[in-house]
């Protein structure tokens, strides 16, 4: 084996990272987004505001939500730059705009590519089929890789479609991914200093992720200085800050105060339940356009399963090394990080990067599928077919959401004396509803309930009071 030069070593994965993007490839995931797209947007339009949203929907100014933002810092909670964002992006639920759904619709593409593009980059070899690269394989991928985000989470409407979910979840999966592909392809110190402030930033976001992440930055910096390549010790400090800056955030104390004690046995208990969270009826959409390709290429079932076995490339970084195994161990080791939760802080939302992970999992698969020509086109048709049968059934939920949120806007408009009557409304019979694209949480019939106090001072009311 050729001996790596110092110039090499300076800059790991730099051929990686300067490896042009086939303009066929480039196409095919383009034309994924725009189809992706609308109906994205459409979804996000129809998602109205719910729970802390009304808490947050004041219309602030900078400097209006600053003050509030340090208030929570203060009493509630460490995110910083997420509750600073929700004020912002908010604004007047008497008066919305569509910014926010535009931005969100954008974040989950960007997700798509971002955790596309790394298992591609880093987990897999280079493909051996003469069209593994073309714009119909690529549409194909984009479309299932959606599709498995969309469909692996247990409460996708709650971190992907929710104001207030979306920015903590959503968004935080985002940076944190970007802040991984940076660092693995940064080509010197100068790069990695730059980073930093993108690292902050995404180290406050969300707790456990930011943990896990600056664990796989600290693991990476150790094989980095054992290897005598580039450290990179500035994203890396910059993120553990981000983090700290959280943890340490007054708000966590004040809330962990309020929580019941728990044992370790009752942590346990909970981490289970996360991680059964992961696994719901969702899940056969992916699995099928996972088997699509075998069938239409008539491979035998051993040969489909291949992919399941270790890699023996080693051009990418980690494709040596099991890298099937890397994403579900990744899921475990984050979904164990809970334990250090009181298990009334553990909700199902949390297990949403592990679902990523998942997500990315089943991609990893995709991507070394059996391909032929016929193969691929049908696999095109099948992708599309799951994409409308998505749309199909998400679609009656967020209308019936949208409908509430909408006569509950009309009566707050329609208000006299500074005193407001909406109507009561159920979701499927429940008046809390946080599972697959919708999120609901009712008002209630007492004007005294916290919910109903935000929805009377975001719309400028005295008191606000849910009647049938």
């Amino acid at each position: 084996m050729k001996p790596m030069s110092a110039a090499s070593r300076a800059r790991p994965f730099a051929r990686d990272a300067v490896r042009p993007v086939p303009q066929a490839a480039l196409l095919g995931t383009l034309l994924a987004f725009a189809l992706l797209l609308p109906l994205l947007f459409l979804a996000n339009r129809a998602m109205p505001f719910f729970a802390d949203d009304f808490c947050r929907a004041l219309g602030l100014g900078a400097a209006d939500a600053m003050r509030e933002t340090l208030a929570e810092y203060r009493h509630w909670t460490g995110r910083l730059a997420v509750t600073f964002t929700t004020y912002l992006l908010l604004g007047d639920p008497r008066a919305p705009t569509p910014l926010f759904d535009l931005l969100n619709s954008g974040a989950f593409l960007a997700l798509t590519g971002l955790l596309g593009f790394t298992v591609r980059r880093f987990l897999t070899g280079p493909a051996a089929e003469p069209d593994a690269r073309s714009g119909l394989a690529r549409f194909n991928e984009t479309l299932f890789l959606a599709l498995a985000i969309w469909w692996l989470p247990w409460s996708i409407g709650e971190t992907a479609l929710w104001t207030t979910g979306s920015i903590g979840y959503l968004w935080s999966a985002v940076l944190e991914l970007l802040v991984i592909v940076l660092v693995l392809l940064a080509r010197g110190p100068g790069t990695l200093l730059l980073l930093a402030p993108v690292a902050f930033l995404a180290g406050g976001f969300l707790e456990t992720l930011g943990l896990a992440v600056t664990l796989f930055l600290a693991g990476l910096c150790l094989l980095r200085w054992r290897a005598g390549r580039t450290i990179p010790w500035a994203p890396l400090l910059a993120h553990a800050l981000g983090l700290l800056s959280t943890l340490a955030a007054p708000g966590n104390r004040a809330r962990a105060a309020t929580l019941p004690e728990s044992d370790v046995w009752d942590r346990i208990a909970a981490v289970f339940d996360l991680a059964g969270r992961l696994f719901h009826p969702g899940w056969a959409i992916p699995l099928l356009l996972l088997a699509l390709p075998a069938l239409l290429a008539r491979v035998p079932l051993g040969a489909a399963l291949s992919p399941l076995r270790p890699s023996s490339s080693s051009s990418p970084p980690f494709a040596s090394r099991a890298s099937v195994w890397v994403l579900p161990l990744a899921a475990l080791a984050y979904l164990l990080l809970h334990l250090a939760l009181p298990p009334a802080a553990v909700t199902a939302r949390l297990s949403f990067p592990a679902s990523l992970l998942l997500a990315g999992f089943l991609f990893l698969l995709f991507h070394r599928r059996p391909r032929t020509r016929g193969s691929e086109r049908g696999l095109a048709v099948g992708a599309i077919l799951a994409l409308l049968a998505t749309v199909a059934s998400a679609a009656p939920a967020l209308e019936n959401l949208r409908s509430i949120g909408e006569s509950w806007h009309e009566a707050a408009l329609r208000q006299t004396g500074g005193e407001a009557r909406v109507p009561y409304a159920l979701f499927h019979d429940q008046p809390v509803w946080a599972r697959g694209g919708a999120l609901f949480v009712a008002l209630s019939r007492d004007a005294r309930a916290p919910y109903n106090r935000c929805f009377a001072r975001s719309y400028g009311l005295s008191s606000v009071t849910a009647e049938p």
